[in-house]
C-alpha cells in the first residue's frame, strides 16, 4: 500500500492590496502608491528603539556637561575676576600710591574669596561691574575712582 504523494500546490506571493482607482482629472496611467502599514508599523518601531537610545546618549552627554560647567565655574570666575583686576591695575593713575594699590588687591582678593564661596550677591556684583566698567571707559582709573572701588569692595 503505497501512498501517492500528491504534489503540493504552488503557493502564491501573499496578496498585494489592491491599488485604489486614480482620483478624477489625473492623466491616464496615473496609479497611487500602495502603503504597506506592516512594514510601516516594523520601520516606526525600529525608528523608536533608536530615538530611545539618542535619548538616553542626549541625556549621559547633558550629564558630563553640567558636570564639566559646574568644574570649569570656579575657573571661569577666576579668570573674569582676574581680567577686571588687571584691567584696573594697568589702567591706574601714576598718582595712585603704591599702599593705595595694596590695599585695592587686598579688598578685591577677599572679595572674590567671597564670591567663590557665594557669598556675594548678583546685585554687589553688578554694582562692583558698573563702578569699574564707569571707572575704565576713559581709559586710566584716578585715584578718587581706585579709592571708589576699593571702599564698594570692603563694605558691600
Amino acid at each position: 500500500m503505497s501512498e501517492n504523494p500528491q504534489p503540493e500546490a504552488p503557493q502564491s506571493p501573499p496578496a498585494t492590496p489592491a491599488r485604489p482607482p486614480a482620483p478624477k482629472g489625473l492623466p491616464p496611467g496615473f496609479q497611487l502608491p500602495t502603503i504597506d502599514f506592516e512594514e510601516d508599523r516594523k520601520g516606526a518601531l525600529r525608528r523608536l528603539g533608536l530615538l530611545r537610545w539618542g535619548l538616553v546618549i542626549a541625556g549621559i552627554l547633558g550629564i558630563v556637561l553640567v558636570s564639566v560647567l559646574i568644574k570649569l565655574g570656579g575657573r571661569a570666575l577666576d579668570m573674569t575676576m582676574g581680567a577686571f583686576e588687571t584691567q584696573i591695575l594697568s589702567a591706574l593713575d601714576p598718582q595712585v600710591l603704591p599702599a593705595e594699590r595694596e590695599a585695592f588687591r587686598r579688598a578685591f582678593a577677599d572679595f572674590v574669596t567671597r564670591a567663590k564661596g557665594g557669598r556675594v550677591s548678583q546685585e554687589e556684583m553688578g554694582r562692583f561691574r558698573e563702578k569699574t566698567l564707569d571707572s575704565l571707559k576713559d581709559g586710566r582709573v584716578m585715584k578718587e575712582e581706585l579709592t571708589a572701588i576699593t571702599q564698594q569692595l570692603e563694605n558691600p
